[in-house]
């Protein structure tokens, strides 16, 4: 049985926190149940409320460079919630779990306020990638299934468990996105998810950018691509069109993108959300729980939708 799933073992994790990063007495906990990585918790304590995040199969080392990543954007300006530092550092380990503490911020993401972005948040967004974009880092390569890189090994992984209507959308996009070049792309940092359920709202309309997860060395026009591909996306066509445009147009006042790069962008956008419809599937086969979750439906509407419009 997984540990957080024994609510005693839960009880006292969270209250050593408590104690350990100086706050307070322990009151309450709840879940929050979304995202497919790690596991999420609110705490309440006598001095408020804070969120825990508790890493799943991760090792310490990788951990702790996202960390250092995080900590970096928040001082170049990204508005990320802030971390708070406990006797062991950021870094708490305890019965082989290692977690963080951070801010808790009174909103919600765009995905429970079932919103898009308006005009003026999308062009926030278009700043905040340009900022994490002139972060100076350079991770080593690692392999994460959500990274839009990795569209074509994760649809010759993945196309098993595809629906025919599916294929029949993603397979053209399969071949046109293997033969891209992405070596002659211009590279940066980036954050690599930066969609509805990784930007919050709090109650004063402040947005923030959270799941540095994907973040690694990548082609800097993914970070725009994964904006498109979900937040700009509405039911209208045309609309999501000017939506994109928005986006592009106050990111280039920041870093000016290359013709290459602009005319790369729509297929880009479709990979990531046939990305969204081969994650989706194959967690479903392999976690029966999650099966048609609210999430996962979320997901492969909205992959569908951008690939029908794609097609259009």
């Amino acid at each position: 049985m997984n540990l957080f799933e024994n609510q005693k073992n839960i009880l006292q994790i969270l209250t050593s926190i408590c104690q350990d990063f100086n706050l307070g007495s322990y009151i309450s906990s709840t879940v929050v149940n979304v995202g497919y990585e790690d596991l999420n918790y609110i705490l309440e304590s006598s001095s408020g409320k804070y969120f825990v995040k508790i890493f799943q199969n991760r090792a310490k080392e990788d951990i702790n460079r996202l960390i250092s990543y995080i900590l970096k954007a928040i001082q170049g300006g990204v508005h990320h919630p802030k971390f708070y530092e406990g006797n062991q550092g950021y870094l708490y380990n305890k019965d082989d779990l290692s977690l963080c503490v951070l801010e808790y911020v009174n909103g919600k993401s765009f995905y429970d306020l079932n919103l898009k972005p308006s005009f003026d948040e999308l062009r926030f967004l278009a700043q905040q990638s340009a900022l994490i974009h002139q972060m100076d880092l350079k991770p080593m390569p690692t392999y994460n299934q959500w990274a839009l890189v990795n569209f074509v090994n994760e649809y010759n992984t993945k196309k098993s468990y595809l629906k025919k209507d599916d294929i029949k959308f993603i397979k053209p996009l399969y071949k046109i996105f293997g033969q891209i070049n992405f070596e002659k792309l211009p590279h940066t940092f980036v954050h690599g998810d930066i969609v509805a359920t990784n930007v919050l709202k709090d109650k004063n309309n402040k947005i923030y950018i959270i799941d540095f997860g994907v973040s690694n060395y990548y082609p800097r026009i993914i970070d725009l691509a994964v904006i498109m591909s979900n937040l700009c996306l509405v039911e209208d066509k045309n609309e999501t069109i000017y939506r994109a445009n928005i986006l592009i147009e106050e990111y280039q006042k920041y870093t000016k993108l290359s013709d290459e790069e602009i005319g790369l962008l729509p297929i880009f956008t479709r990979a990531a959300n046939a990305l969204h419809i081969l994650g989706v599937n194959y967690e479903e086969t392999k976690n029966s729980t999650s099966k048609h979750s609210k999430e996962n439906t979320y997901w492969l509407n909205q992959g569908r939708l951008g690939l029908r419009q794609y097609m259009e």
